[in-house]
C-alpha cells in the first residue's frame, strides 16, 4: 500500500498541513534513480519518447549532482 502523500515526518514543521504538497493538477512521486531508469526504458518501449526524454534529463541531473554520490 502506498501512502497518498509524502510523509511529513522529515518536514521542518511536522505539525503543518500534511496535504500541503498536494496539487489537484499534479502528482508528486518519489522514485529511486533505478526506478526512474526503469520507467524511462518502459516509456521508450511503448513509444513515448518525449516523456522518456524529460525523465532522462532529470536522471542525468541527479547523476551529475556530486551530493548524491
Amino acid at each position: 500500500m502506498v501512502s497518498p502523500v509524502v510523509s511529513g515526518e522529515r518536514a521542518s514543521d511536522p505539525e503543518g498541513d500534511p496535504w500541503i504538497n498536494v496539487d489537484p493538477g499534479r502528482l508528486h512521486i518519489v522514485l529511486t534513480p533505478i526506478e526512474l531508469d526503469i520507467l524511462v526504458d518502459a516509456l521508450r518501449s511503448v513509444g513515448n519518447t518525449e516523456l522518456a526524454q524529460r525523465f532522462e534529463a532529470i536522471l542525468r541531473q541527479f547523476r551529475q549532482d556530486p551530493s548524491h554520490e
